[in-house]
């Protein structure tokens, strides 16, 4: 018997990763997509963000972010950069469509945080970016200015408490997830073309073995940040401090 398609919110913090995984499922599934954290003050639904933080009205809001989902786009959304009342509300505006809805995290917090502040530092988010930038970087033809330890101490902090609130409330409202962790679909024995098949599974395609739409997942590739940490002051000194203070 076929199962009806449906769309999906994936929940996570920014460079956790896993871009490739979430491409491929933008691409197996009908519904259109969000820009990639459409909260975001900048892009698309900022103005939702920017209105509450300004008036705090959860009426609004609840009615704001239901009619943004009105043709069930596909959404990738950042706990990290948006108040917590709206990944409450667009968890809520989600469930009550039918979304299969994903927490994406990444068990080494340190890698991360070290690779936002890299991102931050030198203005680079993409593959493609870093592919034209690291380069000159390494050579010394672009000089990128050291990183503020205590802003990501600070930052850990921060994600941390906001995972921990996310979790809660997906728990105490009884909605139904799948915790998904980087290092278990990028860095383990699993097939990840299983896996991906499962993932389909969840949002009601079914896909074979050599479907071409595996392509982008299974060969997706890092944007290999570490290379640049030599060239990046503080880093090293990130890492320590995080290494003593993240569970990791």
């Amino acid at each position: 018997m076929e199962r009806s398609p449906k769309p999906f919110l994936v929940l996570t913090l920014r460079r956790t990763g896993g871009t490739s995984l979430v491409d491929f499922m933008y691409r197996v599934t009908p519904f259109p997509a969000a820009e990639d954290e459409p909260f975001n003050r900048r892009r698309v639904w900022g103005k939702v963000t920017t209105r509450y933080e300004s008036d705090g009205n959860t009426t609004n809001l609840d009615a704001s972010v239901d009619g943004l989902l009105h043709e069930r786009p596909n959404i990738k959304h950042c706990l990290d950069i948006v108040p917590a009342g709206i990944t409450s509300s667009l968890i809520d505006a989600c469930a009550r469509r039918g979304y299969e809805i994903f927490l994406l995290t990444r068990r080494n917090e340190v890698d991360r945080l070290v690779s936002l502040a890299l991102a931050e530092a030198t203005d680079v988010w993409g593959v493609a970016e870093a592919k034209q930038i690291y380069p000159q970087i390494l050579a010394g033809e672009i000089s990128v200015p050291p990183i503020s330890v205590d802003q990501y101490i600070r930052r850990a902090r921060l994600d941390a408490a906001k995972l921990g609130t996310t979790v809660r409330l997906l728990r105490h409202r009884r909605v139904h997830y799948q915790w998904l962790v980087f290092e278990e679909l990028y860095q383990s024995d699993l097939d990840i073309r299983t896996f991906a098949a499962k993932i389909a599974g969840k949002l009601g395609v079914e896909i074979q073995s050599d479907d071409p739409r595996l392509l982008s997942f299974v060969s997706g590739s890092g944007q290999g940040s570490r290379s640049i940490e030599a060239k990046v002051g503080n880093t090293d000194i990130l890492r320590e401090r995080l290494e003593r203070s993240v569970v990791c």
